[in-house]
């Protein structure tokens, strides 16, 4: 831990990182609450939304992984 709070593209990295994953959890659980309780949303739409999620996260792996190496790369590349 030391080593990654002395650095700081990797302090950087880590609290997007744990900014991502708190905001990811709060939205896990609050967007079925919500869309079941508010808007009365089915278990099968639930379902179709949460494959449209899955298959938008999929393309953003597929196409997006290049764009992030070109903007962390030269980061990488200064702090070394």
């Amino acid at each position: 831990m030391r080593f990654v709070r002395e650095e700081p593209v990797l302090r950087r990295i880590a609290v997007v990182g744990a900014l991502m994953m708190t905001a990811n959890g709060v939205a896990a659980v609050g967007l079925p609450l919500y869309l079941i309780d508010e808007l009365d949303v089915g278990s099968a739409t639930y379902g179709l939304l949460m494959s449209a999620v899955a298959a938008g996260a999929a393309a953003v792996l597929l196409t997006g992984l290049s764009h992030l190496a070109v903007v962390t790369a030269p980061a990488i590349r200064r702090a070394a």
